[in-house]
């Protein structure tokens, strides 16, 4: 299915071929996020296939909105909470601990009595958000 002249793959192949390479690109991107605990599994997955599906510059966009809306939640449950202080406190303690140790040490993670903030949910929301620009 090489067209020759223009080098390219094309057809069904083109598009399977194209979508492993950009699930394959993120996953091995963000790799080192689920090594750290910074990301689950399930979510590296999702946006690995939603990058995979629509394409790297509307894929990215998509984990932009997602992203951005995640982290607009998280600060205002933190600021709700009065936790926002010492989660920043936290997180410079933690860049100055790699900075130190000069390697990516695994993230400390959230506090045992708070749930985890659900990425799925804001990564439909960020498709949404892609939707509508």
């Amino acid at each position: 299915m090489w067209t020759g002249s223009e080098g390219s793959l094309t057809g069904f192949g083109g598009l399977v071929l194209g979508y492993l390479l950009r699930m394959f690109i993120v996953c091995a991107a963000l790799y080192v996020f689920f090594l750290n605990g910074m990301l689950g599994a399930g979510d590296i997955k999702l946006m690995a296939a939603a990058v995979g599906c629509l394409g790297f510059s509307k894929g990215l966009l998509v984990l932009f909105w997602g992203f951005l809306g995640a982290a607009a939640w998280g600060i205002l449950l933190l600021i709700l909470r009065r936790e926002l202080g010492k989660r920043l406190l936290g997180l410079f303690s933690y860049i100055v601990s790699c900075i130190r140790e000069r390697r990516l040490l695994i993230f400390p993670g959230q506090s045992k009595e708070t749930e985890p903030l659900r990425l799925g949910v804001f990564l439909f929301l960020g498709y949404l958000a892609s939707g509508l620009m």
